[in-house]
């Protein structure tokens, strides 16, 4: 569903793993005025104050499948191979399955709680049916964002961040602290061996048709009502 942005005129559409984090950090302090020198990373993401959340969240309901006729909308795609090895790491390696003692994957479940990535993706489809989180992680892009780029004003891909960054500095008139520029990963890179590559291609082929996918001239949008197919239903008929 869309985050609405209302200096902006912008309906982001968030994917887990695909910089929504820093997205939503930078929309909320947009939103709220705040300074965009000194932007939050947490921000966007306060579950003990309801009031901002519902102001930062402006989420269409009866029109969710039709475009928002006041907002332009705005979608990050990400290559899928980074996308899964990002989500492995923050998901897998971090921990954050393995603290989840009272979880489905860990209670009543042979499946360990930190597997490899062998094991991970040999046992991806049982992961996914047991645990919510990490279906929310590593679901397709396609699951988020439908079949078709070309219903979205404004797609740009994470690898290319600079280019969203001098949108949104243009958009807003000055210039935006990232919080992702603040961050610095000292962990060792995971590096995917060829059969490991070929099993995350199989699960994400479906976004892969989607980056092939045409999107709309970078110039003027066409503000007409383009109609949006509902990214669960596009998902299954990707299945």
């Amino acid at each position: 569903m869309p985050i609405y942005c209302e200096r902006l005129r912008i309906a982001y559409f968030p994917v887990p793993k695909v910089g929504s984090s820093t997205m939503r950090s930078v929309l909320y302090t947009i939103n709220n005025g705040l300074d965009l020198d000194r932007v939050d990373a947490h921000r966007g993401a306060d579950k003990t104050r309801p009031e901002i959340r519902a102001r930062f969240h402006k989420v269409a309901k009866a029109d969710r499948a039709q475009r928002h006729p006041d907002y332009e909308t705005l979608a990050i795609v990400r290559d899928p191979l980074a996308r899964f090895v990002s989500g492995f790491r923050n998901k897998i390696l971090d921990g954050q399955l393995e603290r989840l003692e009272n979880g489905p994957v860990v209670r009543d479940s042979t499946l360990p709680s930190r597997p490899d990535i062998d094991a991970f993706l040999e046992n991806f489809d049982q992961y996914m049916a047991r645990s919510g989180m990490l279906k929310r992680h590593f679901r397709p892009m396609s699951f988020y964002l439908g079949r078709n780029l070309r219903w979205f004003d404004h797609v740009y891909r994470l690898e290319q961040f600079a280019t969203l960054e001098a949108f949104l500095d243009a958009r807003i008139g000055a210039k935006i602290a990232f919080p992702h520029k603040k961050k610095k990963d000292d962990r060792a890179e995971i590096t995917l061996t060829p059969a490991q590559q070929a099993r995350v291609r199989e699960i994400y082929r479906a976004d892969y048709a989607l980056l092939e996918s045409p999107t709309r001239s970078s110039g003027k949008t066409s503000g007409t009502g383009a109609r949006w197919r509902k990214p669960v239903r596009a998902a299954r008929q990707a299945r």
